[in-house]
């Protein structure tokens, strides 16, 4: 069976069959001894960065222009998109 090292808090797991989720789940010491077990950043290439940027953007605009109309609609309601439920607005994680 595979494991999956969230943390650098060590477990009492089969560490034959264990993957990291990232560097911080080791030591410095250990970082260079267990390279291939260590799953790549998915942001380290700028490309899939601004390629995620753009989507999660997107994404937010769809969800939010939803959300609005079926408040609008369960409030029996009129607000614009951009103005209305502005204290309910989702909230984003800048990325870029």
């Amino acid at each position: 069976m595979k494991n999956l090292q969230l943390t650098n808090i060590k477990n009492k797991v089969d560490y034959k069959n264990i993957f990291y989720l990232g560097e911080w789940c080791l030591k410095n010491s250990e970082i260079e001894l267990k390279k291939r077990s260590i799953i790549p950043y998915h942001w380290n290439s700028l490309k899939k960065l601004e390629k995620d940027h753009k989507y999660i953007n997107n994404l937010h605009q769809k969800i939010s222009k939803a959300l609005f109309k079926s408040l609008n609609k369960i409030h029996k309601k009129n607000y614009s998109d951009t103005v209305s439920y502005t204290h309910l607005t989702l909230p984003t994680k800048r990325i870029v």
